[in-house]
């Protein structure tokens, strides 16, 4: 039903409105964005955008949820890929990297929400967020017992900095080819994980 809304005039329209959207916060910020902004990048009146969407706001978090669902689904199927736990952390790693190296637009949208800096309080943005580390953690060995969130906050945020230094421009769609960047935080990760310790 979902796909079928998208091939209507209105759905093509609200994705339009999505996409320039996701540019322009990606690009400037949030604050940094108005409606105005969003009209004329999407070309369409300023009031049609609120048959859209009630405000910025609302326009901002539909597209991180949008895009977080996607991003919650190319990282399951990533996760579902192996059944050694080590490559599959491997895997995983890559796939993310890849994805985020591949949606520059994402990423730096999902640094702002990841940080808390914007709308941490928005239910659908922690749920989730909580799928994506719940989906992480069961890469992670168990250790005396307890998962430790260290592990998930340490492979985001070394993922997070690898994908920073690769990502030139915005507009690029494809993914980043940067193997020596992708093995070094592979590497990194692992060390710091002293993972054949944690076996």
């Amino acid at each position: 039903m979902l796909q079928e809304y998208k091939n209507t005039e209105k759905g093509v329209k609200r994705e339009r409105i999505m996409e320039s959207g996701m540019l322009l916060f990606a690009k400037n910020g949030y604050h940094n964005v108005s409606m105005g902004d969003v009209a004329r990048k999407s070309q369409v009146a300023k009031g049609t955008l609120y048959n859209y969407f009630v405000s910025k706001e609302d326009l901002y978090v539909s597209i991180v949820c949008s895009s977080l669902r996607e991003f919650l689904k190319f990282a399951q199927k990533s996760f579902n890929k192996q059944d050694i736990p080590e490559q599959r952390l491997h895997d995983y790693i890559a796939d993310i990297y890849g994805y985020l190296s591949g949606n520059p637009c994402f990423f730096k949208m999902w640094k702002e929400i990841g940080h808390g800096r914007l709308f941490s309080d928005v239910n659908e943005i922690r749920i989730l967020k909580k799928k994506m580390h719940s989906i992480l953690m069961s890469c992670i060995p168990r250790n005396n017992g307890v998962r430790c969130g260290l592990y998930s906050d340490l492979i985001i945020g070394s993922i997070e900095a690898a994908v920073d230094r690769t990502i030139v421009d915005l507009k690029t769609s494809a993914p980043v080819n940067n193997r020596d960047e992708l093995n070094s935080v592979i590497d990194f990760i692992f060390n710091a994980l002293d993972y054949n310790l944690l076996y």
